[in-house]
């Protein structure tokens, strides 16, 4: 049963962190990837452990991480606003710089979300 908790907690981190319609562009004007401010954009590289790192629905593009961030939020819901690289925490420190472990609202299962889609990190002690 670990599937379904997974694929529950990371449509409701995709859900919960919104959309972002911010976007950088290169002097020129033009939608040259410089880095990006928002959750789950196009620029998106990630954190050192590949958290929030931009991918699509079927991209594969979170199978290049190295380590935790091994699944795209749009892989288990395709209607969640923003598609980022997360995957399973026990802390904050699980997720690397820039990022937190954050709860599904169920109690079983967490997962990492980068710190600029919002929400609150487990050692804070509101999480």
């Amino acid at each position: 049963m670990r599937a379904p908790s997974l694929a529950l907690l990371v449509a409701s981190l995709a859900v919960a962190c919104g959309g972002s319609s911010s976007k950088k562009t290169d002097a020129g004007g033009s939608a040259a990837c410089v880095g990006s401010d928002g959750c789950g954009q196009p620029c998106d590289e990630g954190n050192n452990l590949g958290v929030g790192k931009y991918c699509t629905a079927g991209g594969k593009q979170c199978g290049s991480n190295a380590t935790i961030a091994i699944f795209c939020t749009l892989d288990f819901d395709s209607t969640a606003p923003d598609g980022f690289c997360t995957g399973p925490c026990g802390s904050d420190a699980d997720c690397g710089e820039d990022a937190f472990c954050d709860n599904d609202g169920s109690g079983t299962s967490n997962g990492c979300v980068p710190a600029n889609c919002g929400g609150t990190p487990m050692g804070s002690g509101s999480g």
